[in-house]
Parts: C-alpha cells; sequence; structure tokens
C-alpha cells in the first residue's frame, strides 16, 4: 500500500504542466487592432517586451507588430514569422476594431476570436475611426502600455461614471448570439493626442450602423441595471442641480407588448444652483422634478433610438420572449411597444454645508 501511494505521489512530481511554457518564450500580447488595408485585412498587435521589461522611468516597454492578409489567420502567420517568440494571447487586455471593418460586418473577427482556446475572453472589445497603430502607440503620463492604460479607463469609467458600454469579448458573444438583442460597442479615440472613450456604436446584425452619445448609454446601463455610480445633471425652472447615484434597482415587466420600466434610485445632491431651496420641507418637490425629469429623458432616449435605426439595443423583445412568450413576435415593429418608464428617486445626503447655504437664502 505504501509502495502504491509513493507512486501516485512521484508521478504528480515528476508530470508537470503538459503546456507549460517559459515566459522568455512568450511574446505576451496586450492588445490587438484589426483594421483594413484595401482588400486586406490588417493585423496592429502590441506585444511586451520581456527581454527588457523596464525602461529608465521603470515602465514596461512594448513592440508594435504589423501585418496583413486575406483572412486574420493569414496576417497572424506573418507575425508569427517575424517573432522568435510564440504569440501568447491569454493577458490580452483589449481588442479594437475599426469603423470601416465594422461597417461591413464583424462576424468573422467574432468567429476567430470564439475559436482561439487560449484566450480568456474576457478582454474588453472596442472601435475606433482612428487609425489603430497611432491609437496603441498614444502614452500617457501614468501608463506606457496603452492595453493597459485602455482596460484600466474602462474599469474606472464603469466605477464612476457609466457612460460607456463596459463590453468584454464574452459579453459580446453573449449578445451577438442572442437573437432578440443588437449589440452595443463603444468607441475610443484621439482628441488633440489624448485618448478619449467616446461615444457607442450600435449594430443591425454584426454591422455598424450608427453611433449613440454617453448620455444615451447612460440610460442604456439604467434600464440593463448595469449603474453602480454615475452622474446627472438636470435643470428645474432655470437652473442646474447636478446628483450623483450611489445605488440603483431597475425591474421591468412585460406583458401584452406593454413594457413597465421601474427605477429605484438612491442618490446625494453633488452639485446645486443656490435659488434651488433643499431644506426639509422642499426635498420631495425637488424629487418630484428630478424623477418626472428623469423619466421624461429616459422615455425620449428610447424613443429616439427605436424611432431612428427601429433595433433593439435593450433586449424588450428577450424579456417578451422569456416572460410573455404568448405574445412574442420575433419580427415586432418594436414602435408597437406600449414603453412606460417609473422611477423613484430618493434624495439620501444634501452635501457638506448645504443647509448652512439654503438658511441664507
Amino acid at each position: 500500500m505504501k509502495y502504491k501511494l509513493l507512486i501516485i505521489i512521484l508521478c504528480f512530481i515528476i508530470t508537470g504542466c503538459y503546456n507549460y511554457r517559459e515566459l522568455n518564450d512568450l511574446a505576451i500580447i496586450s492588445a490587438i487592432g484589426i483594421s483594413k488595408d484595401e482588400d486586406n485585412i490588417k493585423l496592429t498587435i502590441q506585444v511586451l517586451d520581456t527581454n527588457d521589461s523596464n525602461t529608465s522611468d521603470g515602465q514596461a516597454k512594448y513592440v508594435l507588430f504589423n501585418s496583413t492578409g486575406k483572412t486574420i489567420q493569414e496576417a497572424l502567420k506573418t507575425v508569427m514569422n517575424e517573432s522568435s517568440k510564440r504569440l501568447y494571447i491569454n493577458h490580452m487586455q483589449v481588442l479594437i476594431i475599426d469603423e470601416d471593418i465594422s461597417k461591413d460586418g464583424i462576424n468573422n473577427i467574432i468567429d476567430f476570436f470564439f475559436r482561439n482556446p487560449e484566450s480568456r475572453k474576457q478582454y474588453y472589445v472596442l472601435i475606433t475611426n482612428n487609425n489603430i497603430e497611432e491609437v496603441l502607440s498614444n502614452k500617457t503620463l501614468l501608463e506606457k502600455i496603452n492595453g493597459k492604460n485602455i482596460r484600466e479607463r474602462i474599469e474606472k469609467n464603469s466605477i464612476f461614471l457609466n457612460d460607456i458600454n463596459k463590453l468584454t469579448f464574452t459579453d459580446l458573444i453573449i449578445d451577438y448570439l442572442n437573437p432578440n438583442k443588437e449589440l452595443v460597442i463603444s468607441s475610443i479615440e484621439l482628441n488633440n493626442n489624448k485618448l478619449l472613450l467616446n461615444n457607442s456604436g450600435i449594430f443591425k446584425d454584426d454591422k455598424l450602423i450608427g453611433y449613440i452619445d454617453k448620455q444615451d448609454i447612460i440610460y442604456y446601463n439604467f434600464i440593463l441595471d448595469k449603474i453602480d455610480n454615475t452622474l446627472l445633471t438636470f435643470k428645474i425652472n432655470d437652473n442646474y442641480i447636478s446628483i450623483e447615484v450611489i445605488s440603483n434597482k431597475t425591474d421591468i415587466k412585460v406583458k401584452n407588448n406593454n413594457i413597465n420600466i421601474n427605477f429605484n434610485i438612491n442618490a446625494t445632491i453633488n452639485d446645486i444652483n443656490n435659488s434651488i431651496n433643499t431644506n426639509n420641507h422642499n426635498l420631495k418637490d425637488v424629487e418630484n422634478k428630478i424623477q418626472d425629469k428623469f423619466n421624461n429623458e429616459v422615455y425620449n432616449s428610447i424613443s429616439n433610438i427605436i424611432n431612428k435605426y427601429n433595433i433593439d439595443i435593450y433586449g424588450f423583445k428577450d424579456l417578451i420572449y422569456k416572460n410573455d412568450y404568448q405574445n412574442y413576435n420575433p419580427f415586432i415593429n418594436l414602435k408597437d411597444l406600449n414603453i412606460k418608464i417609473n422611477s423613484k428617486i430618493k434624495l439620501t445626503h444634501k452635501g457638506n454645508g448645504d443647509d448652512n447655504i439654503n438658511e441664507k437664502n
């Protein structure tokens, strides 16, 4: 019995990992960009320099590879021939797709990366109308590796602003395979040599057909119950008030093509015009006015997108399919849906010194 136990232990010790690779043998990919070069596919691949990982300022180095081919795989082979190391995609931070390719359709891109067995599929997906090589070459004072920089910006945005669609490749696959929901992919652009997360592209099937702005995306994230924190500004009686949303719960009820969207929001007053009185006996009135504004803006955002593009980015048809199947029609005209917005906004804090300010009014 002891000998059997010893053999089992030795088997674990001497076998190791079948796919183990030395770090110095790998070309670790931080970002991949896909664009057009006439009739060819162009790949721009950002690879970490593991031979000399630190510069004089302590920041990691990277190398950009560019290659073309009739397919992604053909372009990738060129990079593999140029590199003395094996390309390693498992730590990729971001995939950036050129706007022109997005307009033609991204089905082949989705298919290629979905089939890749080494990828964790947790990298973020963006589109751009800029030169991808310039996007990935852009450096900030705080971060030299742009793939990592872009990833961190996306994650910080989802904590504080939520005015982009935080979309991993896994999220993209889920939406793409859902016949009742269209894709929304946020964009990144260079503006005066500054890299900015910008408006979001909306797709019909796999083709980019237009853009919606950041305010629309905030409401999109509210509807999908993806808001943890954001800032909202409303005009009340020719004055402005800004609130910080600190929590939200979205509940959507569907019945007979009626879509009732209910928001339960807790927020604090972040910035306020002094002529808006928020003393305790007026606070309820302020809450009601903000609720009315919010309800109207969310409804108008949904209506404008449906009327202009006639696509369902919110998954309303999917909700009908799952919760009211007897009334499900995959070819329903979205304009025939009866959408109602109801919000309950509770201002839990008026900000430091707010009472003192209002006492002077």
